[in-house]
């Protein structure tokens, strides 16, 4: 027996490295073929040498304002789908794909909020999106259009946030920091499955990644997103600049003067953290004409991905573009509507 261990050893080391060898070759092969058979919506453009993907509608045939989607963390331009596609009767729209995230190309490290602000604005001047735009977003994405709005204060006259990040919620919330490993070790695996082709392999990716609900063609899209290693890759990126920075540049970021705001809060996301209540009234607090409006019942992705919560998220973007077109203040446009609240 002890003459053959070690060949059992071996057998088990070359067995193991065989596996992992065809598990990443099939996972270029199925990789190669979703660029071709699902390539998703929209178009790649350049942005400094690299590609992002990004689509628009509307331009430049709609009247204004541009309605322009930031999406969250480890999330492609298709979760937007029922939302964008129905903003996009009444107004024209921008969603696109950060670096490193869905079918955009890998950017510079750290991905700062700077970083991403000066994307987003190339990209809306490569696809001629005019200004005043109104920003919506969802989850990591609320703490980027807060950055994209102090900078650019002239051009934004309102903003949506969907149950958006807060940047103090890792240090006032115990529930986000006791979570935070957990999201890291979520992020590890994934790169690791992504790599071998094992989140192909999974019958229940669609619902991991809460996008059954999602419309066709765009859940077959981004299920193709997230079964790539590069989109892991990336959002890990975003992950420790999250921590390392994005906190830090949007903590005292303000809103332009006169900005229209509207805040929706998933009703199961307050259940599960209380304190995410408090933040997400103190993010309401960012102008003096807001709206704050708690979706019941809803989980913090499902606001965006299933069809009657992101109808909510529609309404409130129609309000603040109705208000925006007339130039009048947002609230007295608003008719109360179950458990929507004033925050002022």
């Amino acid at each position: 027996m002890p003459n053959l261990m070690p060949r059992l050893v071996a057998a088990g080391l070359g067995a193991g490295a065989l596996a992992l060898t065809a598990g990443a070759t099939y996972q270029a092969a199925a990789t190669y073929r979703d660029r071709r058979r699902v390539p998703g919506a929209g178009t790649r453009i350049n942005v400094g040498g690299r590609k992002l993907r990004v689509h628009a509608t509307g331009l430049p045939d709609q009247p204004g304002p541009t309605v322009v989607f930031e999406s969250g963390m480890a999330t492609p331009l298709e979760l937007w789908a029922w939302i964008q596609q129905a903003v996009a009767e009444f107004a024209p729209t921008v969603s696109y794909d950060r670096a490193g995230i869905g079918r955009s190309d890998p950017g510079p490290l750290p991905r700062t909020a700077e970083r991403t602000t000066e994307d987003l604005s190339t990209v809306l001047d490569a696809v001629g999106a005019r200004p005043p735009y109104i920003l919506v977003a969802h989850s990591y994405g609320g703490l980027l259009v807060r950055d994209f709005a102090q900078r650019h204060p002239d051009s934004v006259a309102g903003v949506v946030l969907a149950d958006v990040a807060h940047p103090e919620e890792l240090v006032r919330s115990q529930r986000q920091r006791v979570g935070l490993p957990f999201v890291e070790q979520y992020l590890r695996d994934s790169m690791w499955q992504s790599t071998f082709g094992l989140i192909r392999l999974n019958p229940y990716s669609d619902r991991r990644f809460r996008i059954d609900g999602l419309p066709e063609p765009a859940r077959q899209a981004a299920k193709a997103a997230f079964c790539t290693r590069q989109m892991w890759h990336g959002s890990y990126a975003e992950f420790q600049a999250w921590q390392s920075h994005v906190n830090a540049e949007v903590r005292d970021a303000k809103l332009p003067p006169q900005c229209r705001l509207y805040v929706l809060t998933a009703g199961a996301t307050i259940t599960g953290d209380p304190v995410h209540m408090q933040l997400q009234q103190e993010l309401a607090g960012l102008s003096d004409d807001a709206v704050h409006e708690i979706v019941d019942g809803v989980e913090h992705i499902e606001l965006v991905t299933y069809e009657q919560p992101a109808a909510r998220v529609t309404a409130a973007v129609r309000a603040v573009v109705d208000a925006t077109r007339e130039q009048r203040p947002l609230r007295p446009s608003v008719q109360p509507s179950g458990k929507e609240r004033g925050s002022k």
